[in-house]
């Protein structure tokens, strides 16, 4: 089992939090949740299906059984924060 875990509360999502939140989501693992695969989506329709997700207030999960999808998973989360941080 592969995952990627965050925690959208940390010092490190501030200004991250911000720029979802204008998005229209909320600056917790819900929305970030919503967001993320709102946006993998856009680039891999496929990829979502073989995901799940675990989100909490505080947190949200990723998991994959594929690492093959993981590391597809890894290179749009990369895109997607790149993204977010111009």
């Amino acid at each position: 089992m592969f995952s990627s875990q965050f925690s959208p509360d940390s010092l490190g999502f501030v200004v991250l939090n911000k720029i979802v939140s204008a998005k229209g989501f909320d600056e917790n693992g819900y929305g970030w949740t919503e967001f993320l695969m709102q946006e993998i989506e856009k680039m891999d329709q496929h990829l979502v299906g073989g995901l799940n997700v675990d989100p909490e207030a505080e947190t949200f999960s990723i998991v994959t059984t594929s690492r093959s999808s993981f590391e597809e998973l890894l290179s749009h989360l990369t895109k997607l924060f790149q993204e977010l941080k111009q």
